[in-house]
């Protein structure tokens, strides 16, 4: 018998369905660090709700390390997934790529 598993990477606000448009937003309140995976619509929200409070307050942080993209196009997700599947790595024809693959692909890019 033959199995098949599918992971779909679905907005947590609306539930839709996001494909390759969406992203994995992280962020800290009172100490505590949330992730929340939103659609590009949502995420225009976001940025548009925390902005005022952004811009006042004090960065303590750092960002993401040198290399890492926050987000890809289409066009850099198909050129991923080629090079994934070139390197024995395993990536489905749709949906996410796995922060891995890409962290991967961008540091022998």
């Amino acid at each position: 018998m033959a199995q098949r598993v599918q992971t779909l990477f679905v907005s947590d606000l609306s539930g839709d369905d996001l494909g390759e448009s969406g992203q994995t937003v992280r962020f800290g309140y009172k100490g505590v660090e949330y992730e929340i995976d939103l659609s590009e619509n949502e995420i225009a929200d976001f940025d548009k709700a925390i902005g005022m409070y952004i811009e006042h307050g004090r960065k303590v942080g750092g960002r993401r390390q040198a290399g890492q993209k926050s987000s890809a196009s289409k066009e850099d997700l198909s050129k991923i997934r080629q090079w994934a599947k070139a390197n024995g790595h395993q990536v489905s024809e749709r949906g996410r790529i796995a922060q891995a693959v890409k962290d991967a692909y961008y540091a022998a890019n």
